[in-house]
């Protein structure tokens, strides 16, 4: 992992964690994982805060190129939330992941750095 962090607001415990992993320095790409756990935290603007820290830290520090994410099909906000920041869908992966009964396909999303740079300036702070 490159960078791993539990995050909460307001003093409160954990609320989910974030990381970049499967680093490739050879081609300056990572993969972008998040995860909220509690269902109270979710749809308050955490993911999007994180994936713009992740984002900058990836671009600005790490000075990768390509940033990329796996999501399940039916996960409506967080596909929402990927476009409205500006990841790019590059492909589904038909009935990739088997949740509660059912195959379900996972969609591939990337930011590269001059997109990032373009919708988000130099850097997110």
């Amino acid at each position: 992992h490159v960078r791993h962090r539990r995050w909460g607001r307001g003093g409160r415990n954990a609320s989910g964690s974030y990381r970049l992993s499967n680093l490739n320095l050879r081609c300056n790409t990572s993969e972008y994982w998040i995860y909220i756990g509690e269902t109270g935290s979710r749809r308050r603007g955490l993911a999007s805060e994180a994936t713009l820290v992740i984002l900058d830290y990836g671009f600005n520090t790490l000075a990768l190129h390509r940033i990329y994410l796996h999501v399940m099909e039916n996960n409506l906000p967080a596909v929402s939330l990927y476009r409205k920041l500006g990841f790019v869908q590059e492909g589904v992966a038909r009935q990739q992941m088997f949740w509660q009964g059912r195959y379900l396909d996972m969609i591939q999303f990337a930011m590269l750095e001059d997109e990032f740079r373009q919708l988000h300036g130099q850097g997110w702070s």
